[in-house]
């Protein structure tokens, strides 16, 4: 499995980016300029392959992410040249990907775990002929009954149930209607105190730290408040 990268390599990556932007700004004939630009683009690619986010790296470099994006895959970014671009699917370690994938790891832990998405994926199994897992042969570490147990009577929410064994609400879904369970279309409506709710809310508790607290998220909380301001104004 893929290690996650070093704060502190991360971090030193990140400065080399400052500094070669730093120069590049300072830069003033066009040959410098030209030489700064090449070294700014060597410290974009260094700090993206260290584990930087091209986020971060954009907003150090003063570049756009588009360029970070066009710098970190090989492509051409202003007047220096550079190689050619290099696919996304040919810089991931395909042999990897298909050994966790036929270990029973789905397409989106994958892209989680790569930092790609899920389409990537799909796009690396596709060339090495491996057929896909569908719906009921994706195994999971809990049974549906399991599942469905927990979505009735401690009132999980599919996209919590979801969120910990790292699948989509979609496929816990099916599991669940699996197992008998009829899962309505659309929020479903959920016994909480909604006087405690309101009284948090009043008192200037954060949303999401209530939403926490009932294992419900933040649209709910404030579905709730908005409710009690309609039935006080009625």
């Amino acid at each position: 499995m893929p290690q996650n990268p070093a704060p502190d390599h991360v971090g030193q990556a990140l400065d080399q980016v400052r500094d070669a932007a730093r120069r590049y700004r300072a830069a003033t004939s066009p040959q410098s300029r030209g030489a700064a630009r090449e070294t700014l683009n060597k410290a974009v690619v260094a700090a993206v392959r260290a584990g930087a986010k091209q986020v971060q790296v954009s907003r150090i470099s003063g570049l756009s992410k588009a360029q970070v994006s066009r710098v970190a895959r090989g492509g051409t970014s202003g007047r220096t040249p550079l190689p050619p671009a290099t696919h996304l699917v040919d810089t991931l370690p395909a042999k990897d990907i298909v050994t966790r994938y036929r270990a029973g790891e789905t397409t989106y832990q994958l892209g989680r775990a790569y930092g790609c998405s899920q389409t990537t994926i799909i796009s690396i199994l596709k060339r090495h002929g491996v057929s896909r897992r569908v719906g009921r042969l994706i195994e999971l570490p809990v049974s549906d009954e399991e599942l469905a147990r927990r979505y009735l009577e401690e009132r999980a929410e599919l996209q919590q149930l979801a969120a910990e064994l790292g699948v989509k609400p979609n496929l816990v879904s099916r599991r669940v209607a699996a197992a008998g369970v009829a899962v309505p279309v659309g929020h479903r409506r959920m016994d909480l105190p909604d006087a405690e709710i309101v009284a948090r809310y009043k008192r200037g508790e954060p949303v999401q730290r209530i939403a926490r607290s009932y294992g419900v998220s933040a649209p709910t909380i404030m579905r709730r408040v908005r409710e009690d301001r309609a039935r006080q104004r009625a």
